[in-house]
């Protein structure tokens, strides 16, 4: 009898919940997309930024999560979006340019391509 009346309620709020939750939910995704539509997912990040983050990697001082943060967030603007998607290249575990004791570290080719990338990324025209 009991299961009966739970069995009762929960087909009650699913078909109450139901037409509420779906309109809304459909409306977010809207939302959503529009958002993408018009700000676009990639930040605006600027010439310096990206080269205090390659100096950062070039010296050592950063780790995984560090890395993972610059990796995962596309660039606007193409030349230094490409110096980025290097990095991710630089950046895999399975690279030449990585070695490990107790974490990964960029090894000596490791560093001499992140010091291409600074140089790349100096001759970037400043307003990009």
């Amino acid at each position: 009898m009991f299961s009966k009346a739970l069995n009762f309620i929960k087909t009650v709020l699913f078909l109450i919940l139901l037409p509420v939750l779906l309109p809304l939910l459909i409306i977010f995704l809207l939302l959503l997309v529009i958002h993408r539509i018009i700000f676009g997912n990639k930040s605006n990040v600027s010439k310096e930024d990206v080269l205090e983050y390659l100096k950062r990697m070039q010296s050592g001082e950063i780790d995984e999560y560090w890395w993972d943060d610059f990796l995962n967030v596309p660039i606007k603007n193409e030349e230094l979006e490409s110096i980025r998607e290097r990095c991710d290249v630089i950046w895999d575990f399975k690279s030449e340019f990585l070695s490990q004791k107790d974490k990964y570290y960029l090894n000596k080719s490791g560093i001499a391509e992140i010091t291409k990338l600074i140089e790349r990324c100096e001759n970037v025209a400043p307003n990009k």
